[in-house]
């Protein structure tokens, strides 16, 4: 594995910089890196050995270099478990804030609690009844897959029981760096679009053996600058049980196709705002995902037809707070205001301004991009209206 090469480096805000040398002592040795490089798929992948803890090290980089300085812009990284020499997994667990509301433990699991003493207390708890399992396949490999609990003790708490949910991916035996990473990518995107918002926090992803045993564990640097959200009871959350029924369909989805994410804002607060870029974006994620060459302005008119069975509540609750009449020419009204402001405002015309209902059609927009990826998964209408009400915060009833 080693180039016999020895480097000191610099690993800050995903960056990694390595100053080659030679023949240097044991002592410095403990702060330098040993390492080979080498091209896998689509990325330069260095292994190396930390000296100082004792793991070998896996960076997943994209190279950049002078003659004296050579600069990495780093991926993701896998750190390896002790006397663990090369990457060679068959799983992956995740376990993230937003998964525990997904995933919801205090939903689901009854424990019981018996007094042994007057310090000792006895918990019982049976949390693997309550997993779920499907799968998927990702470039023609299954994808076995399961949503569970397990239960965590802390010592000296005064909450000594922890439910964390847990999602467990199973597959062949690979070292395929580009495998693992568009796996992660097809969850990081369904997430994305679960919470709608950027700042999902994955942290670390435990990759796994035969055994579910760990070999190492993969940090992913892709929103290593966003500021995470705090749990919130109103953060638009769509729990496992209400997407069960296609649940399966829907991550197949995000697995076959890519599917447009970059709309979505980078946190909750950031979707409260309107902006020319947010609207652009959203216009892009329509027009990508309802491909068809008609005008963008008859594209509009089909697609809120054919949703109209999830959408005429929605657009008629935001006209009737609004003091408007729906009719029949509301919805060719929607997709020609849409149209003109995506002119507009796309070809940069600054003297261009906002339109007396942008603000609600736009809202529209938002709710028919949302409902068409879940139509494309198989979701009844019923489904789909409840979950559009939870995730942009939109009580309407019955209208």
């Amino acid at each position: 594995m080693s180039s016999n090469k020895y480097s000191h480096f610099t690993f800050k805000k995903g960056n990694l910089n390595l100053n080659y040398c030679c023949d240097l002592s044991e002592s410095e040795k403990n702060l330098l890196f040993d390492i080979s490089v080498e091209i896998k798929g689509n990325y330069d992948i260095i292994t190396g050995y930390d000296f100082e803890k004792g793991n070998y090290v896996v960076f997943v980089v994209k190279k950049f270099s002078n003659n004296i300085l050579t600069f990495y812009n780093v991926i993701c990284y896998i750190i390896l478990k002790n006397k663990t020499d090369a990457l060679n997994t068959c799983g992956m667990e995740f376990s993230f804030n937003e998964l525990d509301c997904f995933f919801p433990a205090h939903k689901f699991i009854n424990y019981n609690a018996y007094a042994l003493s007057r310090n000792k207390v006895k918990i019982e708890v049976d949390a693997n009844k309550y997993d779920e399992n499907f799968k998927f396949l990702y470039d023609n490999k299954e994808i076995k897959c399961k949503l569970g609990i397990k239960p965590k003790v802390k010592i000296n708490s005064s909450n000594p029981l922890i439910l964390k949910s847990y999602l467990l991916c199973q597959f062949e035996m690979t070292d395929d760096i580009d495998f693992l990473l568009s796996v992660f990518w097809v969850w990081y995107k369904l997430f994305v679009f679960l919470f709608y918002r950027q700042n999902i926090n994955f942290g670390q992803v435990g990759l796994l053996d035969k055994n579910n045993g760990y070999i190492g564990k993969l940090y992913f640097l892709r929103n290593y600058k966003l500021k995470h959200e705090k749990k919130s009871k109103n953060d638009g959350i769509v729990n496992y049980h209400r997407l069960k029924e296609n649940f399966s369909d829907l991550i197949q989805l995000f697995s076959d196709k890519n599917i447009y994410v970059e709309h979505f804002p980078i946190d909750r607060r950031s979707s409260h705002h309107v902006g020319i870029g947010d609207f652009i974006l959203n216009m892009s994620a329509f027009e990508y995902t309802y491909k068809k060459s008609e005008s963008l302005k008859v594209r509009l008119i089909n697609a809120l037809n054919e949703n109209s069975d999830v959408l005429m509540p929605f657009i008629e609750y935001m006209y009737k707070i609004n003091n408007l009449t729906v009719d029949e020419n509301t919805i060719p009204n929607i997709a020609n205001d849409l149209k003109t402001q995506r002119n507009i405002h796309a070809h940069g015309d600054k003297n261009g301004k906002f339109s007396d209902n942008f603000i609600i059609n736009y809202v529209i927009l938002k709710i028919l991009n949302h409902c068409m990826v879940f139509k494309e998964a198989g979701y009844d209408s019923t489904t789909i209206k409840t979950i559009l009400e939870n995730t942009f915060n939109l009580r309407i009833g019955k209208q």
